[in-house]
């Protein structure tokens, strides 16, 4: 999984419509942390299964560790990984009591996961012999009691188990609030992608890792207080790099996609569904990943500080300026009263020649467009549009001397991120017209 650069939280309005399936591929690659999805269900799926379950506290589960504790109704695998045997009995038997009192949050939730992101099914995965996965695990928790930083990986965690879960390519969680808390109970993310160093830090015999590792500061603690808070926990929906089938670690969910595939937790209210491992809507960058992610394309991403000028641009991701694709929207006068935008891509070294656009478009004048116009048509900031168009009013035409190199660089639709791509898989999405339209850019001397 590629490490997030966005640690914000995508927040989707399911009454509103359905919301982009896109949400899962991005998710499971990286590219965002939190997806919440309001509205997903009706405010008495909550209030009916909350009294239901309620009736089964007396059987819920307490395990105790160095730095806490953790209560539940049904197993959750981490649990259980030196005797998975005992995990599948008691996933059995918490499906037993959950079925005797009528408990059907779980199927609601992927029964409405299904029809909001266009999935065939969801059901709960199974072992080559048949033993099934818990659909599901009801986590209580008591006031002022927390959840310790912690980093959820069946695939890492169970792997020489032999369990289905280990080969699993991705991983996801799906965190439903059963009930709100009166006060408290914040999500706080700790801005760091998981690396195996990071073991050392974890809490011997406990939950979850020493929040000052490598010296950073510690999370705020955060309590939450008034009632207990009762999140129904469908766990992980990995997703296949296939881009065909999720399954889920954990609690196991398998899921098969009719379309395109594409999570940590909020304060949620009553009726708020989050999908756990960005920005408000969808963004050039967001539109640029997800099609790269879509087709498979070959590509890495490169963080930096924030820069649009194409030499600084490329001194900063190390590649010559040549390799750079320089993007320029023009604005191309065919009659008096006609006119259209092409999005204009050269090498980093070279410049737009207005004379051949306007020549191979038959045209009255070619000029360069305003800024205004330039970001609204490609859907970037200024200095960092992408060589794609998402508008059929910008037509795409690309100098042939920019494609003659294995990889070509460009800023992502924002300052502070850039994608290197093979050349073969932008021709193979991109399918732009190419024309020599490029220039070198005039020498002075002294």
């Amino acid at each position: 999984m590629t490490p997030t650069g966005s640690w914000s939280r995508v927040v989707v309005d399911a009454s509103a419509g359905r919301p982009d399936a896109g949400l899962l591929r991005r998710l499971a690659e990286g590219d965002i942390a939190v997806v919440v999805l309001r509205n997903l269900l009706p405010a008495e799926a909550f209030t009916d299964n909350l009294e239901r379950v309620g009736k089964l506290f007396a059987n819920a589960s307490t395990t105790a560790y160095a730095n806490g504790s953790l209560t539940t109704i049904g197993p959750y695998l981490a649990k259980y990984l030196a005797e998975p045997g005992a995990y599948f009995t008691e996933a059995e038997q918490a499906k037993t009591m959950l079925d005797e009192v009528g408990f059907d949050l779980n199927e609601q939730v992927r029964s409405a996961l299904c029809e909001a992101f266009g999935l065939d099914s969801m059901e709960p995965a199974r072992e080559s012999d048949g033993r099934d996965y818990a659909a599901s695990v009801v986590r209580i928790h008591a006031d002022g009691v927390r959840n310790p930083l912690h980093n959820d990986n069946i695939m890492r965690d169970a792997e020489g188990t032999g369990l289905v879960l280990a080969d699993l390519a991705y991983q996801l969680s799906c965190v439903v609030c059963l009930q709100e808390c009166d006060e408290g109970g914040e999500l706080r993310i700790y801005q760091h992608a998981w690396e195996p160093a990071d073991e050392r830090y974890k809490i011997a015999g406990g939950l979850g890792y020493d929040e000052a590792r490598g010296g950073r500061p510690p999370v705020p603690r955060v309590q939450a207080a008034g009632r207990r808070r009762l999140p129904d926990q469908p766990d992980p929906l990995p997703l296949h790099r296939a881009g065909r089938r999720l399954r889920s670690a954990d609690h196991g969910i398998l899921l098969r996609l009719c379309r395109q595939p594409t999570g940590l937790r909020d304060g949620l209210g009553m009726s708020d569904t989050l999908i756990q491992p960005a920005t408000a809507d969808r963004t050039a960058r967001a539109r640029l990943l997800d099609l790269l992610t879509v087709h498979n394309a070959r590509f890495r991403r490169i963080e930096h500080a924030p820069e649009g000028r194409t030499d600084l641009a490329s001194a900063l991701r190390g590649h010559p300026v040549e390799q750079a694709a320089k993007c320029i929207v023009v604005r191309v006068k065919v009659t008096k009263k006609s006119s259209h935008y092409v999005l204009a891509v050269v090498p980093g070294d070279r410049r737009v020649d207005l004379g051949r656009i306007r020549e191979l478009w038959e045209a009255r004048d070619a000029s360069f467009a305003d800024r205004a116009t330039a970001e609204r048509l490609s859907g970037c900031v200024s200095g960092a549009i992408v060589p794609f168009s998402f508008d059929p009013a910008l037509e795409l035409v690309v100098d042939p001397a920019l494609l003659e190199h294995e990889e070509i660089f460009f800023n992502a639709a924002d300052l502070d991120l850039s994608v290197a791509l093979d050349v073969r898989d932008y021709l193979r999405i991109a399918e732009p017209r190419t024309e020599a339209i490029a220039e070198r850019a005039a020498v002075l001397a002294d």
